[in-house]
């Protein structure tokens, strides 16, 4: 089996808060991925998993977290705790393998 995975953490306002991915797939053909979203001590995982075929089966986890505060604890997630991307500016946004040819071949 194979795995891989992203894991974000940080620290924000004293309250831990974690992401982490997981993937799992096996020579069969059936994978699961598991997003696990923790802010504190609440919560949230989905894993999806997805046989051979490609039928996807959806099982959802909460750790001190009721089922109808998940959009309140998603969007704190997105406003407080989600990492924050740079953004590009000037010569950052040229993709990664540009070259200035016109500097060195005029």
């Amino acid at each position: 089996m194979e795995a891989g995975g992203l894991e974000w953490e940080g620290d924000s306002e004293s309250v831990k808060s974690v992401e982490h991915h997981r993937t799992v797939r096996n020579n069969q053909g059936h994978e699961e991925t598991t997003v696990t979203r923790q802010i504190g001590d609440q919560s949230h995982s989905l894993t999806t998993q997805t046989d051979n075929n490609g039928v996807q089966q959806r099982v959802e986890k909460f750790v001190n977290l009721d089922e109808g505060k998940l959009d309140e604890f998603e969007n704190k997630w997105n406003k407080q705790y989600q990492p924050a991307v740079p953004k590009l500016s000037g010569d950052e946004t040229r993709p990664h393998n540009w070259f200035p040819f016109d500097k060195f071949f005029k």
